[in-house]
C-alpha cells in the first residue's frame, strides 16, 4: 500500500514565531494547502496541522514529512480516520468512519484494515467482530445484531 501523501516539493513561503518557547511555523505551497506545526530540516516534524485545498486536513504528529504518530485525518471525501501512523500510513489502532456512517475500530497494518477489530454496519445494523485481514474479515467474525 501507498503512503497517504498530501503535499510535495518545497514551500513558496515558510515563516515562523515564538509561542511559548517554540517555533510554530506557517508554510504555505503554490497549490494552497497550508502547514502550521513544528519544521525541521525543510520537513514537517513534530506536531502541526496540514490544511488542503481539496478540503482533507491532517492534524498530528509528524516525522521526517510524513504522517507519524497520533492524528486525526479528513479526506477529501468527508472520511475520518482518528488513530495511529507509522511512515505515512494507517498502522496500530484506529477507527475510521466512513460517508456512508459504517464505522471500523481496531487495528491497521501498512494503511490496511488489519488484526482485531470491529466493523460496524449501518445500513443493515450489523457488527462484525473479530480478526481482520488485509481489509477483509476472515470466515470466523462473529456477527451481532445492533
Amino acid at each position: 500500500m501507498k503512503p497517504d501523501r498530501v503535499s510535495v516539493g518545497v514551500p513558496y513561503f515558510c515563516g515562523f514565531e515564538q509561542v511559548r518557547g517554540a517555533k510554530v511555523h506557517e508554510c504555505h505551497w503554490n497549490n494552497g494547502n497550508v502547514y502550521i506545526g513544528q519544521y525541521e530540516d525543510g520537513m514537517m516534524q513534530g506536531f502541526g496541522t496540514l490544511i488542503c485545498t481539496d478540503g482533507s486536513s491532517y492534524t498530528g504528529t509528524w516525522k521526517k514529512g510524513k504522517f507519524h504518530g497520533k492524528a486525526k485525518r479528513t479526506f477529501c471525501n468527508g472520511e475520518i480516520y482518528i488513530g495511529h501512523y507509522k511512515d505515512g500510513m494507517r498502522h496500530g489502532h484506529g477507527t475510521y468512519y466512513f460517508k456512508n456512517n459504517d464505522v471500523y475500530e481496531g487495528e491497521w497494518m501498512n494503511n490496511e484494515i488489519n488484526g482485531n477489530g470491529a466493523f460496524h454496519k449501518c445500513n443493515d445494523a450489523k457488527v462484525y467482530r473479530g480478526k481482520f485481514s488485509h481489509s477483509s474479515k476472515s470466515t470466523d467474525a462473529i456477527t451481532f445484531q445492533r
